[in-house]
């Protein structure tokens, strides 16, 4: 009896493990309940069961979304563990009901990326679901020989129900024509 115990404890634990040791690489995805992708500027990927992480760390931070894990090469959806219903309910995200005034080195094109940034950033702090404004200060600027920006550092301040939210914006070009940004909260 304690034989067959063991066997069985052994099989147990050979499929339970099955489930924690997936092999492979993955894109982890992270949308709206409608389908809409959530994180658009990123794309996360995952390593075996590190997909376990990366789904727990994007349901904390996007309650009610919907996770899909999809394997790179086939790009075929990882059945056993996608789609994954993230707990609680998603909260709308706040509009820009204003102007962006100031100066800036943004195109529009970048200016909404900025703004869509800073709309993620404030609905992690607040519940607030109107930006009033959002004003922009240039504080550094490089250039090349040619005059084209090489470097620029920005300040954007949002006004959100009555509260501001003051952001460190850094713009660079990138090598296909595009602009790779960070936005930080100041320290």
């Amino acid at each position: 009896m304690k034989i067959i115990f063991s066997a069985l404890g052994l099989a147990a634990v050979a499929a339970l493990s099955g489930c924690l040791t997936l092999s492979g690489d993955y894109v982890v995805a992270v949308e709206s309940p409608d389908g809409q992708p959530i994180v658009s500027n990123v794309i996360l990927m995952a390593h075996g069961s590190g997909i376990y992480t990366m789904m727990n760390a994007a349901c904390a931070a996007n309650p009610g979304a919907i996770v899909r894990v999809r394997d790179i090469k086939t790009h075929q959806e990882l059945a056993s563990e996608s789609p994954k219903k993230c707990p609680g309910t998603m909260r709308p995200n706040p509009t820009l009901t204003g102007d962006i005034t100031g100066n800036t080195v943004a195109d529009e094109q970048l200016r909404g990326d900025v703004v869509g940034k800073i709309v993620q950033l404030i609905k992690r702090q607040t519940s607030c679901l109107t930006i009033d404004k959002v004003g922009t200060i240039n504080n550094m600027i490089n250039r090349n020989v040619d005059g084209k920006v090489v470097k620029a550092e920005e300040t954007w301040t949002a006004y959100a129900c009555g509260k501001t939210f003051v952001y460190g914006v850094s713009m660079t070009p990138t090598k296909d024509g595009g602009t790779a940004f960070k936005v930080r909260a100041p320290n």
